[in-house]
């Protein structure tokens, strides 16, 4: 999340024009921009599809997921019969990624 506020608040440097030389804080950049931080934005945006999908029917895919992803954090299983395979995963995700390329 730090390098990702980093990248955003360096691109708000640039749109206004600011260089490091001025001694302008970042919240006073924020402030110009009448935007709050980062994460605070995305939160809300977060929330936001959060409840527009909830609303979605129950046969909808982006609210059978997002059921199934609610049922996974609270520790229930999709079924009885599911496991996972047992030891390590063979890849990670990083791993497919690297592949790829």
């Amino acid at each position: 999340m730090k390098t990702l506020e980093a990248f955003y608040l360096k691109y708000l440097w640039q749109i206004f024009g600011v260089r490091w030389r001025q001694h302008v804080t970042n919240s006073e950049i924020l402030s110009h921009a009448s935007v709050g931080p980062l994460a605070e934005q995305i939160t809300r945006r977060c929330t936001a599809a959060f409840g527009h999908i909830a609303q979605l029917a129950d046969n909808v895919p982006a609210h059978l997921a997002l059921c199934c992803q609610v049922d996974a954090s609270l520790g229930h299983l999709p079924s009885k019969h599911w496991n996972r395979h047992p030891g390590r995963p063979r890849y990670r995700w990083l791993d497919l990624v690297w592949q790829d390329s």
